[in-house]
């Protein structure tokens, strides 16, 4: 089981959200800037200098280096406090979370979709000689409707430079002119960007880049809301038809990373007297081939009938975020064919798959206490944002892509200069030698004296123009 992570504690953290040459630049000259108004330019000619002398010593290096703690990727990162002594149920969803795909799924998303937009949308037939590029594009990023752009926002609508039109950057006289500035409206966002929420998004980003830079050296003129619209109905195609689920099914082992720990972990919580249970929105159908072939044998060795036995709730095709707000939904128990039974469910039981339902319904059948619940998951508004928005559920974070960061973290070139960087504030916070307080009282009467002789010198000048235009009055009389 891969570790938890809350999403807001990565930003809490900060640094495996950066890359190497953003945290600490190698070249100083590079952040002299923000350095100047953070020192003062005299201040930091000395610092630079002192780092100048430190920086090919290989001993300082190590010294300062040596001190940064190696970061381990199977670890929790915690943004408040949680007392796992109070947590009694322990809620996951299906995709990246229990089930972790490798790198070809994205790379079938992409293909399935092009073909669809060359197929239904009539595209050049170009577009279907596209690949996807796992390099390109990550979460989080949007998608500008109005404009065509593809950009990073941060917490405060800030425009996080450079933007891209299709592959190409585009520069920031042409982001302020079509911006205005480097901010945009929460209005603006709502109604006009759309948002790479998860995993899943990443191969539309790359298609909707790639497809724009097609069509521009094409020199074929295009509306952009058009394209992003042909892409999400292309991309939905593939999840509302069950496209991609039935390809998964045909051949999990071709797209699921085996997970031999997942069988463990699990039986390691029902050991200890807590409950798990299960809530996704994937179809029972490809929830079920994909945990039959992670558990395969093991659940058999435990003597198990099933791998719903691991679970004491099984949810599947839930409609998260809808569910957390649904009041009268009532959940439906599947038959072992898939089919929903048409008796009532009037409490859970253990083994068994249900469908639909609500987050009230959820707890009145369960018996849960909102406050007890811990509920992990991959996608920030359906598993972190929306329950803890309707409920008192604690949640936690699956971010793959911390595992890159922290390689990059535990590196000696970013400890390196983690440690210059600590080298500079340990010198700007040295105590400054102050001089002795005679020659502070010296330069006050100084600076005393030299204004009174300006002051006496004005008073001067004036009185003596006033004496020069006395015989001109007298003269005119």
């Amino acid at each position: 089981m891969r570790c938890m992570r809350s999403w807001n504690a990565m930003c809490h953290v900060g640094l495996p959200f950066l890359r190497k040459a953003t945290i600490v630049p190698q070249a100083h000259a590079s952040f002299r800037g923000m350095m100047t108004v953070a020192f003062g330019k005299s201040s930091l000619n000395e610092i630079l200098q002192k780092v100048e002398d430190y920086k090919d010593d290989k001993f300082f290096l190590k010294d300062f280096a040596g001190s940064l703690p190696t970061i381990s990727d199977n670890q929790v990162f915690a943004n408040a406090d949680c007392a796992l002594q109070h947590i009694k149920h322990y809620g996951f969803d299906y995709d990246f979370t229990l089930a972790t795909y490798n790198k070809k799924l994205p790379h079938l998303i992409y293909d399935l979709a092009k073909r669809r937009l060359v197929e239904k949308f009539g595209y050049p037939i170009e577009v279907e000689s596209l690949k996807y590029d796992p390099n390109f594009a990550i979460r989080g990023l949007h998608i500008d409707k109005e404009t065509g752009m593809l950009l990073k926002l941060d917490q405060y609508n800030k425009i996080q430079l450079p933007l891209f039109k299709g592959r190409s950057p585009v520069t920031t006289a042409e982001t302020v002119r079509t911006y205005g500035g480097l901010r945009v409206s929460r209005s603006y966002v709502r109604e006009n960007m759309h948002m790479m929420k998860d995993l899943f998004a990443l191969p539309e980003a790359c298609l909707y880049a790639d497809v724009m830079e097609l069509l521009i050296s094409k020199n074929q003129p295009f509306e952009p809301s058009y394209v992003i619209q042909d892409i999400n109905s292309a991309i939905g195609f593939t999840h509302m038809t069950e496209l991609l689920h039935r390809t998964i099914v045909v051949d999990p082992a071709r797209y699921l990373d085996p997970n031999p720990n997942l069988v463990k972990y699990l039986t390691r919580i029902r050991e200890s007297g807590r409950s798990t249970f299960l809530l996704t929105n994937s179809p029972y159908y490809f929830v079920d081939a994909g945990m039959k072939y992670l558990m395969g044998d093991l659940i058999e060795n435990l003597g198990l009938p099933c791998w719903t036995h691991l679970f004491d709730i099984v949810i599947v095709e839930a409609d998260k975020p809808t569910f957390y707000h649904q009041r009268q939904q009532r959940f439906r128990k599947l038959n072992p064919d898939g089919s929903p039974s048409l008796e009532a469910v009037d409490e859970f039981v253990r083994g068994e798959v249900y469908t639909g339902g609500g987050l009230e319904e959820f707890h009145r059948l369960s018996g849960y206490r909102e406050s007890n619940v811990i509920y992990m998951g991959d996608q920030i508004y359906s598993d972190l944002v929306e329950p803890q928005k309707a409920t008192q559920w604690k949640t936690a974070a699956i971010i793959k892509e911390v595992a890159h960061e922290i390689k990059e973290m535990n590196c000696i070139e970013f400890k390196e200069d983690v440690a210059r960087l600590m080298f500079v504030e340990r010198i700007h916070r040295q105590p400054i030698e102050h001089p002795p307080i005679s020659c502070i009282v010296c330069r006050y009467l100084y600076v005393v004296v030299l204004r009174c002789v300006a002051l006496l010198l004005f008073c001067l000048q004036g009185w003596s123009r006033k004496r020069r235009s006395i015989p001109r009055m007298h003269s005119i009389r």
